[in-house]
């Protein structure tokens, strides 16, 4: 599917399904975000005492996340 999606474009130009396909990229990360976010509450849920370093890990995730939407919206503009 990616495949055809690649070589349609290539052949017939930029069209919607190329907008689409980035939107979908989109949501893929905040679907990792969410996740991420689920797993690190689980470990912090399982500990017996309060894990400190917990925020410290959320901002990193927060951060990388942030950075792999930017750079799917610049790859999306310079298509």
């Amino acid at each position: 599917m990616i495949e055809y999606a690649y070589n349609s474009t290539v052949i017939k130009g930029a069209s919607v399904q190329l907008v689409f396909g980035f939107e979908y990229a989109i949501l893929s990360t905040v679907v990792l975000n969410i996740t991420i976010k689920y797993i690190l509450h689980t470990i912090d849920l399982q500990r017996e005492t309060p894990w400190e370093s917990k925020p410290v890990f959320l901002l990193y995730t927060e951060l990388a996340i942030g950075l792999i939407k930017d750079q799917l919206d610049v790859r999306m503009q310079f298509t």
